[in-house]
């Protein structure tokens, strides 16, 4: 007999960004057992499948729990980055809150690196290649590359600048990969009480979640990849294909498991110090203006190492 999930709007989004620590955040947010939130990594109904109907997209999400008198939370670490995607955030739901966890732009950008590596996005065998490459890749469409955009995509302050422009200030909440590292609990707790829940539950956080890998074949990867890019024409295929074996919900759980088994214990090698200077020359100026935007001293980011 099939369970009957009533879609809800969308209550509390994480935004972005990428390999600052949103994947760790939703897990332990989604301990509450007042938040429903989804088994995928991201829900990517704001960037890739807005249109479609929506309680079929919150049945695919969603349909682990009973949504009834809970908080949905959600997260997409690209949404931060697309216009259309935080226009269609407000449409969805004026009063949403949303999220944002950013992180020292020249370390993202190098986690990035790794981990668009590991899941068979890139293919530049160097971080520095990768970052040559990067203008060119963009001239073709940031959808296209926004695995790969690790310059572009560590220029936080336009970004969040269009995100106070289009909701009010409460409603936005940002926090440094610095603070979740630091005390996990405490930020959670921060989130909890923007609903009328039990602010006071202290979740397991001694899991870590989404942590660096190395895919055991490039190859593998590759083609795990290349079996959800929107750009492949065969996707809308295999998707029919895969719905016959078994149901839309379970296909993510099929792929990670495919992913697990292709990957090893891995720990990247010190940055360059040159190209690190150069990062850091890059994102100066952003930082600044984006301190005074959020009220945070990133004084801190233009340090080696830091």
């Amino acid at each position: 007999m099939a369970i009957q999930v009533l879609n809800r709007p969308i209550d509390l989004m994480i935004i972005g960004a990428q390999k600052t620590g949103t994947t760790s955040l939703l897990r332990y947010l989604g301990q509450h057992p007042e938040i429903l939130t989804h088994i995928q990594s991201e829900m990517t109904y704001f960037i890739q499948e807005y249109g479609k109907d929506y309680q079929e997209i919150f049945f695919k999400y969603f349909s682990n729990g009973n949504p009834q008198g809970k908080i949905i939370l959600a997260k997409h670490v690209y949404v931060m980055y697309c216009p259309e995607a935080i226009h269609r955030l407000g449409a969805h739901n004026p009063r949403m809150q949303v999220l944002l966890m950013l992180r020292n732009p020249v370390q993202r950008a190098y986690s990035a690196y790794w981990y668009a590596r590991r899941m068979g996005w890139e293919t530049a065998s160097t971080f520095s290649d990768a970052l040559r490459m990067e203008e060119a890749r963009l001239r073709e469409g940031w959808q296209k590359w926004r695995q790969c955009a690790y310059i572009y995509n560590g220029k936080y302050y336009p970004h969040v600048k269009r995100l106070f422009d289009k909701f009010a200030k409460e409603q936005i909440h940002i926090f440094l990969s610095d603070d979740l590292k630091e005390d996990p609990s405490k930020v959670c707790r921060q989130i909890f009480t923007l609903f009328p829940i039990n602010p006071d539950l202290i979740p397991e956080i001694e899991k870590k979640h989404n942590i660096a890998t190395q895919a055991r074949s490039e190859t593998m990867a590759r083609v795990l990849a290349w079996t959800i890019n929107p750009d492949n024409p065969l996707r809308n295929k295999l998707k029919r294909l895969f719905s016959i074996i078994c149901p839309s919900h379970l296909h993510f759980s099929f792929r990670q498991f495919l992913m697990e088994i292709n990957k090893k214990p891995f720990s990247p090698p010190p940055m360059d110090l040159g190209t690190q200077l150069s990062l850091i020359e890059i994102y100066h100026e952003d930082n600044e203006r984006l301190g005074k935007l959020i009220g945070r001293d990133l004084s801190h980011w233009s340090l080696t190492n830091a």
